[in-house]
């Protein structure tokens, strides 16, 4: 994929060396090697790395940038990965970005809970790990296929098998379960506080169980899957 303008995050949720993810930003080619959180701002010509592992190669120069370190496409002289504060840029597209994400974690419990027999809508055939439409929140979201999935920010995905132990969302403005009532990602969308639920970086994605297959997740607006991955 190619970011022409604009700011984009990515999501890695597993990728495989055979796998081969690459993000386009002003002339430059980023390959991404581990799960973590990315980060590619077009308009000012920077890649940050909150966390994981990427090669970015531009003008006929590779660096590789791992977490905590960040590109600036046009500085002058050699291309090098610098250090940089992770606190000072989880800003409000930061939280945006985390907050779409508990969202699609709160959908996933309430359908992995249908297809586990617990919820009071009838979806249709089970076939493994994938993206699933739950029609409370008038999306589509992940299912790992076996265990527990977390995310780059933190937020747990839920397989069928697993979802009767997952904690019930709710926020206090009627989100998730203990709001109840019919919520989506529709026109009124937006960020807002998250009600007692951190939003800062926790690390890289990780699974408890295992044979869910993997993922890649756009955060910023679009998405897409490298070689064997699932858009998230």
């Amino acid at each position: 994929m190619t970011l022409r303008k604009g700011r984009a995050m990515v999501e890695v949720a597993e990728i495989r060396p055979e796998n081969n993810v690459r993000i386009g930003e002003d002339g430059s080619s980023t390959r991404l090697l581990k799960p973590g959180l990315y980060d590619f701002d077009a308009d000012r010509g920077v890649i940050r790395v909150f966390d994981g592992k990427a090669t970015v190669q531009a003008g006929g120069q590779n660096v590789h940038v791992k977490g905590g370190r960040q590109v600036a496409l046009n500085a002058a002289g050699k291309l090098k990965a610098r250090k940089f504060q992770k606190q000072a840029y989880m800003d409000d597209f930061y939280r945006w970005a985390s907050l779409r994400s508990s969202y699609l974690a709160d959908a996933n419990v309430d359908a992995a809970r249908a297809y586990a027999g617990g919820g009071n809508w009838a979806p249709g055939g089970w076939y493994g790990y994938g993206w699933y439409w739950d029609p409370s929140f008038d999306a589509y979201t992940f299912i790992p296929g076996d265990g527990i999935f977390y995310d780059p920010f933190g937020w747990g995905f839920y397989s069928p098998g697993f979802a009767f132990g997952a904690p019930y969302f709710g926020y206090g403005y009627g989100l998730g379960f203990a709001g109840g009532g019919y919520h989506h990602f529709g026109p009124g969308y937006r960020p807002h506080d998250t009600g007692g639920h951190s939003s800062a970086f926790i690390g890289h994605a990780h699974s408890v169980g295992n044979g869910f297959g993997g993922g890649l997740a756009g955060g910023g607006g679009f998405h897409g899957g490298g070689g064997g991955g699932h858009g998230r």
